[in-house]
């Protein structure tokens, strides 16, 4: 993600980027799903196809966590 996405390009004063949630013994991946937003019906689809990284453009928490 630091390649394509870089979070030096981010909006240091308001733009909330970065892993939210992240599994503890991360793999390589082939497998992307890329959402607006991250919600049930998202994390439905993505077990169901064996998905192991979402890209989500808003985030699933918005009030409490900032990175």
């Amino acid at each position: 993600m630091q390649k394509f996405a870089p979070l030096t390009l981010a909006e240091t004063s308001w733009d909330n980027v970065g892993v939210l949630l992240e599994n503890p013994k991360p793999k390589e991946s082939s497998n992307v799903l890329l959402t607006i937003d991250f919600t049930e019906k998202v994390l439905e689809e993505a077990i169901k196809k064996n998905i192991s990284v979402v890209v989500s453009y808003h985030p699933p928490i918005f009030s409490s966590w900032k990175r």
